[in-house]
């Protein structure tokens, strides 16, 4: 993850990875659901890459008309001040891929033919971006702690920064030990907050200036490593019971009776990895050769 133009410390960068995501059907004439997308860069051969936008799968269900709000490029090539750009589009104008297992909860947009239209409107979109590089290997997923920090980016009840386009930080640990497969999927538990909109938020562990894991602690050093992809939050019905369900996207107002617990699902990023590698073949794309 870099900025193209400042290197800024890569708590400023982490920002600037999502983009907010709102939905709505055609006879709709405001936005009814909102959620998170974040991009990724895929690397591919002569030097070529690809802007791919990652999000939940229910961000999209329904919907027939998409806005995703992007920030422009300054003239010294940094990011842009002010609020960003909100680019509409019908849903089957984009090329969509879908996670190959129904029951995971990803979706992937290619960003290229938007990056592409916006160009010739004289708009260059600024955004940093999630790579394969910092994804852990399970080795380094089992030097990090049982209850580790976590960081999210995202826009929860669709709230965020309007002025400056910015969408929420938050931390919160991880709930389980980040190598256990929760419930025998391919997720994580994480202890923090859900709301509406958090849905497609990534997910990171963030160390700067000091490392905590099974190995003790180091100071100076810098950790960063992609965990995957909030999705679905626990609630506590008006019957006593435990559930999982995905993080709503719609921004009516409604009586809720679920309360919160705290307890966050995220899929992880072995998961998108399989999504992304799915996207490369259904776009006929070339990858970049093995280092």
């Amino acid at each position: 993850m870099s900025d193209p133009s400042v290197q800024l410390p890569v708590s400023e960068q982490l920002p600037f990875v999502t983009v907010r995501v709102q939905t709505k059907g055609f006879s709709d004439r405001d936005w009814t659901g909102v959620g998170t997308g974040f991009v990724w860069i895929e690397k591919l051969a002569n030097n070529e890459s690809a802007a791919l936008l990652i999000t939940n799968r229910h961000v999209l269900k329904g919907a027939t008309v998409v806005g995703l709000t992007l920030q422009g490029t300054a003239a010294d090539g940094s990011r842009a001040p002010g609020p960003g750009r909100e680019i509409e589009t019908q849903l089957g104008e984009l090329n969509i891929v879908y996670h190959p297992d129904p029951e995971v909860d990803l979706a992937l947009l290619a960003l290229g033919p938007i990056i592409q239209r916006l160009d010739r409107a004289g708009f260059k979109p600024h955004f940093t971006s999630v790579e394969r590089g910092i994804i852990p290997d399970a080795d380094q997923i089992r030097g990090l702690s049982a209850a580790h920090p976590v960081t999210v980016v995202g826009y929860p009840n669709g709230v965020f920064d309007e002025a400056n386009n910015l969408p929420v930080v938050r931390r919160g640990t991880t709930a389980i030990p980040p190598w256990i497969d929760y419930q025998g999927k391919k997720d994580l538990l994480l202890d923090i907050a859900v709301f509406g909109g958090s849905s497609g938020s990534p997910v990171f562990v963030l160390d700067e200036g000091i490392l905590m894991g099974r190995a003790g602690l180091q100071i100076g050093s810098l950790r960063l490593y992609f965990m995957g992809v909030l999705k679905a939050g626990h609630y506590h019905t008006e019957f006593g019971t435990i559930i999982q369900i995905p993080a709503p996207t719609a921004m009516i107002p409604v009586a809720k009776v679920n309360q919160m617990i705290n307890l966050a699902v995220c899929v992880k990023s072995e998961q998108v990895m399989e999504l992304v590698d799915q996207a490369i073949a259904a776009f006929k794309l070339t990858p970049a050769p093995s280092a």
